[in-house]
């Protein structure tokens, strides 16, 4: 894509139909997991939905290494891991919990990001980034200073962590050592406007970064009145696909599919009430793509 090609426009097709706002979502096992309410559920590629858990120990949850189930209660900032004879709590990654997301590295170890102890109090404005080992020792490898974090993903070889900042807004790069330690971030030129706010994100195979971002679309009015999108950006190129959607707020996307060349979306429907909040009826929606996943989501 050159400087003078405008972004493509991709359109979603709905997958699942009324879901209660759909906030986690993952692939694994060749079906499509998120969370319905406190029940974790699957799909496949034709909308076909099941129950895997009736409840769950938490808000959240990914797939670790070797196929491990983790949840964790992203208030409380508990962790747990389901065993067969239901969920068992391995720690507490922060004690003022204040979680936002977390994600699994094929090594075995946890990344989540949070609030930081000031956001808890009053609005929102730094954050934190926790690793949690595969012994379960907790770390806490940046403390504070992060602008509030929103999204986060691993890179196709295993070696970065990709982090999203709402405040900024901006996407940085950390390399990571052998025992999963980051080091010195990099921030990734992503060419967009300040008034851009960034939440999710997962990586492709080209060198690309899936966002959800949203602006306000009302500047100047009382009350924000969100309009969201999921974009791809590169370095190189800046965004290079865009997908509106309007109406609508995205809370979650991930690649997969068996080609995995599917972004998924997970999308609620506005109040039309004046007050622009999200309903309780959600969507998962799928978009066919021609560039591959690298995230480990």
């Amino acid at each position: 894509m050159t400087d003078t090609e405008a972004p493509e426009l991709l359109q979603p097709r709905v997958l699942v139909e009324d879901v209660p706002r759909p906030v986690c979502l993952r692939w694994h096992a060749e079906r499509l997991w998120f969370l319905d309410g406190r029940a974790l559920c699957t799909a496949d590629l034709q909308g076909r939905t099941a129950v895997a858990l009736t409840a769950t120990a938490g808000t959240a949850f990914c797939f670790g290494a070797n196929a491990q189930l983790f949840f964790v209660d992203m208030q409380r900032g508990d962790l747990f891991r389901q065993e067969a004879d239901g969920p068992r709590r391995l720690v507490r990654v922060y004690p003022f919990g204040g979680l936002i997301d977390f994600v699994a590295h094929p090594r075995g170890q946890l990344y989540f990001i949070g609030r930081g102890f000031d956001s808890l109090l009053r609005e929102p404005r730094t954050g934190n980034l926790f690793l949690v080992s595969p012994d379960g020792v907790v770390k806490t490898v940046i403390e504070e200073s992060l602008a509030l974090p929103t999204g986060i993903d691993v890179s196709p070889d295993g070696g970065t962590l990709l982090l999203a900042e709402d405040l900024e807004p901006r996407l940085t790069a950390y390399p990571l050592a052998p025992d999963g330690t980051p080091s010195r971030g990099r921030k990734l030129n992503m060419q967009w406007s300040k008034e851009t706010h960034v939440r999710r994100l997962c990586a492709d195979a080209a060198g690309g970064v899936w966002v959800v971002t949203w602006w306000n679309r009302s500047p100047g009015a009382p009350r924000t009145v969100p309009a969201y999108e999921c974009i791809r950006v590169t370095e190189s190129a800046g965004v290079t696909h865009r997908i509106p959607m309007p109406g609508k707020w995205i809370d979650a996307c991930v690649l997969g599919g068996p080609d995995h060349q599917t972004l998924f979306l997970g999308t609620t429907l506005e109040v039309e009430d004046g007050k622009q909040q999200p309903t309780d009826r959600g969507f998962i929606e799928a978009v066919s793509l021609d560039i591959p996943e690298a995230g480990w989501p």
